[in-house]
């Protein structure tokens, strides 16, 4: 199978407490059944792939966030939290 046609799809419908992975996707398919047998999921073949169910709490998502800051935003950032450390350390 192409790099192109590779997929992995992750599912999860309101009413259920599991997530549901499907991937063609080699690496990430040693990933997620890798995880599911940590975790107590399961695994099953399912039309040329693999289709992993994992408790709901055994994912995740974040998103990633970058703050580019001055460097004098930075200095006034860094002396606020110093002195908010301080108020809350002060007896």
């Amino acid at each position: 199978m192409q790099r192109a046609e590779q997929e992995v799809v992750i599912s999860k419908c309101a009413d259920e407490e599991t997530f549901t992975v499907y991937s063609t996707a080699p690496y990430y398919t040693r990933l997620f059944v890798r995880l599911a047998n940590k975790v107590g999921g399961r695994v099953i073949e399912h039309q040329g792939g693999m289709k992993i169910f994992l408790p709901e709490d055994a994912l995740r998502f974040v998103a990633k966030r970058q703050i580019i800051l001055s460097d004098e935003e930075r200095a006034r950032r860094a002396t606020e939290f110093r002195a908010r450390l301080q108020r809350k350390t002060a007896p």
